[in-house]
């Protein structure tokens, strides 16, 4: 049977500003889910779709080389209103798989591996934990929706 030392004490050691140190969260779930294949596949793949759309507005732009390749700029279908929200569609899906991925894994591991009693220890408030927390899920999403829509 295992044994948990509860000792923990209270940080002694030099405070970061209340505006900074709640960013270690975040930065330390990235960095334990890019090292997760699922996550990478998927993140990966709403990427890429991207990408795709984004080489086809550049093929549409330059006319020059779609007469090279011998393509009617009419033959290839327009970029409209619906383009963009077909984007946004799919990238809802990604951001929801995502979410699901990321999401139940965030506070549960620190559940498992008991350590809601380290954070209570450290110099954070609950709502700093849990403003980390949420700046993961928020900056995974904006990362695949706003970003790629204003780029």
């Amino acid at each position: 049977m295992p044994v948990y030392d509860y000792s923990y004490q209270t940080w002694r050691g030099q405070r970061s500003g209340p505006m900074l140190r709640w960013l270690a969260i975040p930065k330390y779930t990235y960095m334990g889910f890019f090292g997760k294949r699922m996550f990478i596949w998927l993140f990966t793949m709403a990427w890429v779709q991207f990408l795709l759309r984004l080489g086809y507005i550049y093929l549409l732009v330059n006319t020059d080389f779609l007469a090279s390749l011998r393509i009617p700029v009419e033959a290839l279908p327009k970029i409209n209103a619906y383009f963009f929200k077909t984007m946004i569609d799919v990238q809802m899906i990604f951001c929801f798989l995502l979410a699901f991925i990321v999401g139940a894994d965030l506070i549960s591991r620190d559940l498992i591996h008991r350590a809601i009693v380290l954070y209570a220890s450290k110099p954070i408030s609950r709502w700093e934990y849990f403003l980390g927390k949420f700046l993961t899920l928020f900056g995974m999403s904006m990362l695949l929706t706003w970003f790629q829509t204003t780029l």
